[in-house]
């Protein structure tokens, strides 16, 4: 990855190095250090979504609203490059990614995937410290005219929050609303995900 990782902040857990194929970039421990008040309050099973629901298939060209599945027509799930960002990027607001086997480069305060090599797996989350509140916002995940807003409901985050996920099945990419009301730790939202901690990529550092 061109992006330069970020330090790890003092005092904050060391991550291990990205497991041999993922390509990402790893900054440190994102918002959200150990040893707080407050874990992830019911995160799901560990899942793999290589079946994911289709969803809804949408019209290339268009903006449509992401509630449950969406699949991507053809041209935008193959050709080009998605990019991801989140209305509220900002100091001590960060855009996270947990990558298995897919191309993400952090650019400024987006998300760049290359769709040519093919996409496996990404869950995008937000990043805060504790108890920050959050007003209402969206994630757009766009390739050219073709855009999916994933609309987020205020509420208080305890760190990392899973949002949103975008899984290749078949030719095609879908995308999944997760609707998830926990946050907290990375390691524990990893696992609950079937994601390593250690692939995660930050945005906007």
């Amino acid at each position: 990855m061109s992006t330069a990782a970020t330090p790890a902040t003092t005092g904050a857990p060391a991550v291990s190095p990205p497991a041999a194929g993922h390509r990402s970039t790893s900054a440190g421990t994102p918002p959200g250090p150990a040893g707080a008040s407050r874990t992830p309050a019911s995160f799901p099973p560990a899942r793999v979504c290589h079946d994911a629901p289709r969803g809804l298939e949408m019209t290339g060209g268009t903006t449509t609203q992401l509630d449950g599945a969406i699949t991507l027509d053809r041209l935008a799930s193959g050709y080009g490059a998605l990019t991801i960002s989140w209305s509220l990027t900002g100091e001590g607001r960060d855009l996270l990614a947990l990558v298995d086997g897919s191309t993400v480069d952090p650019r400024g305060d987006e998300f760049v995937i290359d769709l040519l090599p093919g996409l496996d797996r990404i869950l995008i989350c937000t990043g805060t410290a504790r108890g920050v509140e959050l007003p209402a916002s969206s994630i757009i995940v766009a390739n050219g005219s073709t855009r999916v807003e994933c609309r987020l409901p205020a509420g208080t985050s305890y760190g990392v929050w899973p949002r949103l996920s975008l899984v290749g099945v078949d030719e095609f990419v879908v995308l999944l609303d997760e609707h998830d009301p926990s946050s907290g730790d990375l390691g524990p939202v990893a696992a609950a995900y079937g994601h390593d901690a250690a692939t995660f990529v930050r945005a906007g550092r």
